[in-house]
């Protein structure tokens, strides 16, 4: 197991979190949770399908005229869909197709408009300015349009390092039931203060989800986070460390939070973890990486490799000359990986592909990752003395 991803299998009972009661809004105060949603897509669904139903079956019905007499949300309800909203602003790989399921923009548009054909109730602020800065960012984004091409942790064929994939957020994980009669759950937030996981630590944006067996991490969905679809250093710095996968991720380096390669199968990837997965077939030579695909260790057809979405992915890149970024993990093979978490080191291009054999006998196509000249040489220095003493206070949360 690499040794930067042992806090997720800790015991809960190293973690003492008070955790908020859904049941008693009325008690919660919205600055310090956050809501819990699914990593999983299906589970992620099937929550945000249920709570967005509440929108119109329940707060909308419940602020519709009737007659002369109208029953307004109460606090508790505003409080409710506060949360939810946020975690709509939010949505973690949206699709065209989950947008349709979930009915989000129907939604973000009630929150905005109020209750259609009536002027008699609005949604009060700062709900439907809220429901707007939704809207907008949906609206640049297409509303999931091409998302399909992305590439996500639970693709059936996503390169992940062998302790992640098989991390609790796993999409092998039992489906999503409500556990109590709101049908939510709420994170903790840590006090901005805190000296790992507050606004000036290495955790910063990160919460702790307690509901497991297993310690998992989610992000602050007040946290903004810079898009990871872009090419290049993508205001990164060569050396930058991170004491998890997620935290890369959390700063725009990296496009998932197990997989090894991140970007589309149509424009190529923005973004790599070299982690010794695939020890037996790739190599990591410093200024020079080959580098394999999904599923490459598993064929075997002795002439013709098996092309996952992410072997797509770095065919593409070749094609394209894309530059993608590196980024080493403590569980590599190499003398100069990071002795804990994880390390940008900065651009690389494909400059060949070819064909080899596995140790089954079966075809693979590996990449070779070129370091490109005129950037910073690789921080072998990193992590530093005082960043190798924080990462020991990871695990013991906040």
């Amino acid at each position: 197991m690499d040794s930067s991803d042992k806090f997720k299998d800790e015991d809960m009972s190293l973690i003492k979190l008070e955790q908020p009661d859904p049941e008693n809004m009325a008690q919660v105060n919205l600055q310090e949770v956050a809501l819990r949603v699914p990593d999983n897509r299906q589970e992620r669904l099937l929550f945000l399908k249920e709570q967005t139903r509440q929108i119109v079956r329940t707060y909308a019905q419940q602020c519709k005229q009737d007659g002369k007499k109208r029953n307004p949300l109460n606090a508790e309800d505003l409080q409710k869909l506060d949360l939810l909203l946020q975690a709509l602003s939010n949505i973690e790989g949206l699709t065209t197709n989950m947008e349709k399921e979930i009915k989000l923009k129907f939604s973000l548009e009630l929150i905005m408009d109020g209750i259609p054909k009536t002027a008699m109730y609005k949604f009060p602020e700062p709900l439907p300015r809220k429901a707007k800065a939704a809207w907008q960012k949906y609206e640049a984004e297409n509303w999931g349009a091409g998302a399909e091409h992305e590439l996500l942790d639970d693709d059936e064929d996503v390169k992940a390092e062998p302790s992640e994939a098989t991390s609790p957020t796993s999409p092998t994980s039992p489906i999503y039931k409500p556990t109590n009669s709101s049908g939510i759950r709420l994170l903790r937030r840590p006090r901005p203060g805190h000296s790992i996981y507050g606004t000036q630590g290495i955790m910063r944006g990160i919460l702790i989800d307690p509901y497991g067996k297993m310690r998992t991490y989610k992000f602050d969905d007040t946290f903004v986070r810079p898009s990871h679809k872009v090419f290049g250093h993508n205001g990164l710095e060569v050396g930058q460390w991170w004491p998890l996968q997620m935290c890369a991720l959390r700063d725009g380096a990296h496009g998932t939070k197990m997989g090894g390669i991140a970007g589309s199968d149509n424009l190529g990837a923005t973004s790599i973890v070299v982690s010794g997965g695939y020890a037996d077939m790739d190599k990591d030579l410093g200024d020079v990486i080959l580098y394999s695909g999904s599923n490459s260790h598993s064929n075997t057809d002795p002439n013709t490799p098996l092309i996952s979405k992410d072997t797509k992915c770095l065919v593409r890149s070749y094609q394209r000359g894309c530059l993608v970024r590196v980024i080493r993990s403590a569980s590599g093979a190499s003398s100069i990986s990071p002795s804990v978490g994880y390390r940008y080191e900065g651009l690389y291009r494909i400059t060949a592909q070819q064909q080899r054999t596995n140790p089954n006998g079966g075809a693979y196509l590996r990449f070779r990752f070129e370091r490109i000249e005129d950037q910073d040489p690789i921080d072998t220095s990193r992590p530093t003395a005082k960043e190798k003493r924080d990462y020991e206070k990871v695990r013991d949360g906040y």
